[in-house]
């Protein structure tokens, strides 16, 4: 029997190693050409990592537009909300966690998707009282209504506690418009203001100082039972108060 040659061993070898190659190649090829979708799903994470998030919200409508019956477009549409919530876009955020919040009322993500609706309009809100707080009632409905449908959600105490940093703002934005009223000697205006607040906001830390600034505004238009009145409930309530200098400059506490 003839031995191959060592030419002949050698190309049968390389003939192997070919099938080798084959065997492992062909399945990473048919991974990228089975779903496109994911692929390109998979290139715009790859952007949103990167920081480049043009090109990942870009990607990611190619994903919608080429392949819109795929899982992937659905998906596409929550991460490019993700992005321009990371990129600080927080307008579009909101509008686009909005739009797929809409898109998909049953969604399995809805408690996130609501959760981030709210924490979008909370980053829009202005630092200070002072400033505008037009989107802040709206904020906490979004919050509420979270709260009321999703009390199991792993983002209850996030939900929570952006709820009552907004609620404080709005507290104290009002007494920061009563006070305006009253500094610039408009108690008449100053006691509406603040009867308003503890009408509306009975249970705020800010009640005793709405109390002090409904007495003293009284007292200033010579309402004498309203004054005593707001002092009785303070002193009752609210032993260890300490009045603002804003009212104790010309503040009398009366005998009761």
């Amino acid at each position: 029997m003839t031995r191959p040659s060592p030419r002949t061993k050698l190309q049968f070898m390389i003939f192997k190693a070919f099938i080798l190659i084959g065997f492992l190649w062909t399945p990473t090829l048919f991974a990228k050409t089975a779903n496109p979708a994911e692929n390109l799903y998979n290139e715009a994470i790859k952007f949103q990592k990167a920081y480049r998030y043009d090109e990942a919200i870009a990607t990611l409508e190619q994903v919608k537009t080429k392949y819109p019956y795929s899982n992937f477009a659905k998906t596409s549409r929550l991460t490019i909300a993700d992005i321009h919530f990371e990129a600080k876009n927080y307008i579009q955020a909101q509008y686009t966690y909005q739009a797929y919040s809409e898109l998909y009322p049953t969604d399995e993500k809805k408690d996130y998707v609501i959760f981030k609706i709210g924490e979008s309009l909370y980053k829009q809100l202005p630092r200070g009282h002072d400033r505008d707080l037009s989107a802040a009632k709206e904020t906490i409905s979004i919050f509420t209504l979270h709260l009321t449908e999703f009390p199991d959600s792993i983002y209850k105490k996030d939900v929570i506690k952006l709820k009552n940093i907004v609620e404080n703002k709005i507290d104290q934005k009002e007494i920061y418009v009563a006070k305006f009223y009253f500094k610039y000697k408009h108690p008449l205006a100053a006691l509406r203001r603040f009867q308003k607040f503890l009408t509306d906001y009975p249970q705020s830390s800010l009640v005793p100082e709405a109390l002090a600034g409904a007495a003293y505004s009284a007292q200033k238009i010579n309402e004498d039972e309203v004054y005593e009145k707001y002092i009785a409930i303070l002193k009752s309530k609210y032993p260890k108060y300490e009045v603002p200098k804003l009212y104790t400059k010309r503040f009398v506490w009366t005998s009761l």
